[in-house]
């Protein structure tokens, strides 16, 4: 996974790639916002679509893509993966193995919940929280 880290919609490092059992840490100065000189988030996007135009930047439909947003309000993770990548962590139980059904849809929901509600910890000043999953869509 690439880590692509940006403040105020600059670019703060330059992009790295995450390795398994690897932590990764970057400090933030909230006081003084990247160089104007870095590449913003528009520009870095725009970058990124040139290489893979054909794909409109997105890679891997296969794969799993990862947003963490931070304000002074909130810690977000948005997590975007299809039903089938998932389920190669978790299966679902349904009727139909190359569909899953309206009502089988909210006990789906759920499980998924479960499962990122016990994982991707996070420590705000030495205090550990646990995710509260507030949205999964494409589910009812």
């Amino acid at each position: 996974m690439e880590l692509v880290v940006f403040q105020d919609r600059m670019l703060v490092q330059r992009p790295v790639i995450l390795q398994k059992r690897k932590p990764f840490t970057i400090r933030f100065d909230w006081k003084n916002s990247p160089k104007k000189s870095a590449p913003t988030l528009k520009e870095y996007q725009r970058q990124k679509a040139q290489q893979t135009p054909e794909q409109f930047g997105i890679i891997s439909y296969s794969g799993l893509y990862s947003y963490i947003y931070i304000t002074g309000e909130e810690v977000r993770h948005e997590i975007l993966i299809s039903l089938l990548t998932f389920e190669k962590w978790r299966p679902l139980k349904r009727v139909n193995d190359g569909f899953l059904e309206v009502e089988e849809q909210k006990v789906a929901g759920e499980e998924i919940q479960e499962f990122f509600s016990n994982r991707n910890p996070v420590v705000i000043d030495v205090v550990t929280v646990k995710p509260l999953v507030q949205h999964i869509s494409s589910l009812a």
